[in-house]
């Protein structure tokens, strides 16, 4: 598919843009000019051709990424929020965090919204950097076997941030600078017994648990944190316990 059918197809599902004759023309006309400066002859030409055809393809596949990165369903009263770049380990991006912010302002001023349920607060994986900051300012953190979490900017050369001097500040003791500064890596079991989660959850529970939450028809914190009570798992893990180690 190419030239005016690959134009059509790509308008009809909203990833670009209608341009006219004169804009397509001078497009073209100037991306010619600027690889021919440099790359003169038979191979300035096949540059910009091949040059083209990969930026069209990534616009076609960063555009349809982008539209689904956060995915927003309802189910009677609740509402749930899910982050979907699986490839990037839902990765954060201003695009994501923008989509999210739309989303809780609108369902902040909605009267049938009783619970906002944003998957990444059940942390059932790796929860690291942006995706910590948010899932911390949540009121239920809950957490399971599978939980790794880290603030690992340090490691890079950069500082936590996305709200990580709020809630690494309130860890008991020196806990809080510890992470920062290490980048540390901890597991759920640490996560309950620092504060830094609320519930711990066995992960072949948390789809039960999640589909109980949905029924749920009140917005009351007591009522939310007794439901979410049932399902907490309080026997032993095999987990290595970093204040033992």
């Amino acid at each position: 598919m190419r030239g005016l059918q690959r134009q059509q197809w790509e308008e009809e599902r909203g990833w670009r843009q209608p341009r006219g004759e004169e804009e397509e023309r001078l497009t073209a006309a100037t991306t010619h000019h600027a690889w021919r400066r440099f790359c003169p002859g038979n191979l300035g030409r096949t540059i910009v051709s091949v040059a083209y055809t990969y930026a069209r393809s990534m616009s076609i596949i960063l555009i349809g990424d982008f539209l689904e990165q956060v995915l927003c369903e309802e189910k009677s009263c609740a509402r749930k929020v899910t982050l979907n770049r699986p490839r990037k380990l839902n990765c954060l991006t201003f695009e994501m965090v923008s989509q999210i912010h739309v989303a809780m302002r609108t369902y902040e001023n909605d009267a049938k919204v009783n619970l906002v349920i944003v998957k990444v607060f059940l942390i059932n994986g790796i929860v690291m950097g942006g995706g910590a900051g948010l899932s911390m300012n949540g009121m239920f953190r809950i957490v399971t076997e599978n939980t790794v979490f880290a603030m690992p900017e340090v490691l890079i050369g950069h500082f936590p941030d996305v709200g990580a001097s709020y809630f690494l500040s309130r860890l008991p003791g020196y806990y809080g600078e510890y992470l920062g500064l290490t980048g540390a890596r901890i597991n759920g079991v640490e996560m309950l017994a620092c504060g830094l989660a609320t519930h711990f959850v066995l992960s072949k529970d948390l789809q039960q648990l999640e589909n109980a939450l949905c029924e749920l028809v009140s917005s009351d914190a007591l009522t939310i944190s007794k439901l979410i009570d049932k399902f907490i798992y309080s026997g032993q893990t095999n987990q290595d316990i970093f204040h033992e180690r």
